[in-house]
């Protein structure tokens, strides 16, 4: 039943604020352990909410997730089933792993190449690599974001 997940299994450098995807190939509605679907760091629950649409699950963290950390997302047998009522017949599980602190380039590595990242996309915010660049989120890469970046990376330069 399920077609694809958003971000794909054993993916790396997955934002930090990721919204996660279960697409299935059919229509589907809840099931019985539809509750039960969970995203866990390590053996840690993470506070998400699930919603359902026409053939997707759609799972958002209920904030950001950390840094450099690996996630599994667990559907569980029954969770979902189809319009003739037929049940997930088995655990649906994936797991990614989001990107390192200060890694803005996203080659999972912190160092001046991040910088340079940022440097090479000054002005506004227009596409996915200058949102990437934008540290500071305020629709702009500019000089704030490589001072930003220099702190996250070096706190005693605060």
């Amino acid at each position: 039943m399920v077609a694809s997940t958003d971000p794909v299994n054993n993916s790396t450098l997955v934002p930090v604020d990721k919204i996660i995807k279960v697409n299935f190939n059919e229509s589907i509605d809840r099931g019985d352990t539809f509750n039960s679907i969970t995203l866990k760091a390590g053996e840690e629950n993470v506070n998400i909410s699930v919603s359902l649409g026409y053939q997707a699950i759609t799972i958002r963290p209920s904030s950001k997730l950390a840094n450099g950390t690996l996630y599994t997302v667990t559907i569980p047998k029954g969770a979902v089933k189809d319009l003739n009522c037929n049940l997930l017949k088995n655990t649906y599980t994936f797991s990614f792993t989001t990107v390192k602190s200060g890694d803005v380039n996203g080659d999972d590595q912190v160092n001046v190449e991040d910088l340079l990242f940022i440097a090479s996309r000054l002005g506004p915010v227009s596409d996915s690599d200058s949102r990437k660049a934008d540290v500071n989120k305020d629709n702009a890469v500019n000089i704030l974001d490589l001072l930003d970046k220099i702190k996250a990376d070096d706190p005693s330069r605060g």
